[in-house]
């Protein structure tokens, strides 16, 4: 069975009139197993492109912040590349788009789903250098927002840099990077970013409410 659903919740008197809802509906690939349970320590994470790209863009525009090079969102059809991925390659064990939270929010949910730590590295990140200075212009953690045209895959280490080379081989995956890995918890799991500096800080999800909205 194929089930699909979306639900919106919006303030009172918020809605502008119209929802638009949509499912896509395909054929599993044969032979591909992916899932959090799958995850072990020791993968390597990566991601396919430049972060905070789409969710900088939209409050840009919302807000009509205007800056010195244009920001333009990442929105992009992906099915090509991770199909790619999945039939020219083993070991992948997880994919996801960080959307709604970002990176943030899709780490974390590795890190609880797996039982396991993710460790990033700060300096491997991916991110276009107005995205940064708008980011820090506005006071958001870019690892916070969202982006619609990338995605994050959990992948064993003998199959990281087959994967890696794939995605720079695809307009859509030329800036993938490999931007950390997975270990075992020493508690609960948890995600801590290794900063340009050398220090250590963990990365949780984002609260309150989330800025921009995208949907």
């Amino acid at each position: 069975s194929i089930v699909t659903g979306d639900t919106k919740t919006v303030e009172a008197g918020s809605a502008d009139g119209i929802f638009i809802n949509t499912a896509g509906i395909g054929v599993k690939l044969p032979g591909t197993a992916l899932g959090m349970g799958m995850i072990k320590p020791g993968d390597k994470i990566l991601v396919s492109g430049t972060i905070g790209d789409h969710g900088l863009t939209i409050i840009s525009q919302r807000k009509q912040f205007s800056f010195q090079t244009q920001l333009k969102s990442d929105c992009a059809a992906l099915s090509s590349l991770t199909c790619k991925l999945l039939t020219e390659t083993s070991g992948i064990r997880f994919m996801r788009d960080p959307t709604r939270g970002g990176l943030a929010t899709t780490l974390n949910d590795i890190a609880a789903g797996s039982g396991l730590d993710v460790e990033i590295n700060e300096a491997n990140l991916p991110v276009n250098p107005t995205v940064q200075a708008a980011a820090d212009v506005l006071g958001f953690d870019i690892l916070n927002i969202a982006n619609e045209g990338k995605f994050i895959t959990v992948v064993s280490p003998d199959s990281a840099d087959d994967c890696l080379r794939i995605c720079r081989q695809d307009r859509l995956g030329e800036k993938a990077v490999l931007i950390g890995q997975v270990k075992s918890a020493k508690a609960a799991p948890a995600v801590e970013l290794k900063t340009k500096i050398g220090g250590r800080r963990i990365v949780q999800k984002p609260y309150g409410r989330e800025l921009p909205r995208i949907c």
